[in-house]
């Protein structure tokens, strides 16, 4: 019986390697106030290889002055998918001094009289470190650290098929440019009838950074045929 207390007493014990509690705040504080925008402000990508890479990490990451954000994140095992995302981020610090960037999107839903109501949401946040050469991340939750460093347009041109002349990225046919995804990436089909009744919101005459005409919100992603499916 002692060495069944035993056991579970050290069981117990903080895992030394355990994810800070810090992350639970990070994830459901409010809106921050941006004061550390300037400082991060910049293109960044990934030094990982494409096989190293996990569910969760970032390939690559443009943070604007104005709170605006544009990724492409790994989604699922071994990072088989790669998702390019745009919405606005803030700057966090929890009360032991932990930062954090935590990346806001939306979650949608439509009532029974068929208003749709958008509810801003952080999709995920990112403990932070800044370094000499970039910026150090580990997703909430998660133990496992992932380097980016600082990045220009030129070299996010010329990283995935684009020809850089100096001033302009030429993309090949059916691509565009958009850096803090990591160079010249797929035209999202536009159909504002199948954006409407997947429940995502049409933006008219202005795309995103990312080229799309759909916003689809948290845990989705436009599909082939230009409506909103679930990632």
């Amino acid at each position: 019986m002692r060495g069944l207390v035993l056991v579970l007493g050290m069981a117990a014990c903080a895992d030394p390697a355990a994810a800070p509690l810090d992350d639970n705040d990070a994830d459901g504080a409010g809106v921050q106030p941006m004061d550390a925008t300037s400082k991060l402000a910049g293109l960044y990508a990934s030094v990982s290889s494409a096989t190293a890479r996990q569910d969760g990490d970032l390939v690559a990451l443009q943070l604007t002055a104005t709170s605006e954000y544009v990724r492409a994140r790994c989604y699922r095992d071994k990072c088989s998918v790669v998702i390019p995302e745009t919405d606005h981020f803030d700057h966090y610090t929890s009360a032991s001094g932990l930062e954090y960037l935590r990346f806001w999107s939306f979650d949608v839903t439509r009532g029974d009289d068929g208003i749709v109501t958008t509810t801003p949401e952080v999709t995920d946040a990112y403990e932070l470190r800044t370094t000499s050469g970039g910026i150090e991340f580990r997703k909430s939750h998660t133990t496992r650290w992932i380097e980016l460093s600082s990045s220009t347009v030129a070299a996010s041109c010329t990283a995935d098929g684009g020809t850089w002349d100096g001033a302009m990225c030429g993309c090949p046919s059916g691509r565009i440019f958009a850096p803090g995804a990591g160079g010249c990436i797929e035209v999202s089909t536009a159909n504002e009838a199948k954006c409407d009744s997947s429940n995502g919101l049409w933006t008219d005459d202005d795309a995103t950074l990312i080229g799309s005409f759909c916003n689809c919100g948290s845990g989705r992603r436009i599909d082939r045929d230009g409506a909103c499916a679930a990632i």
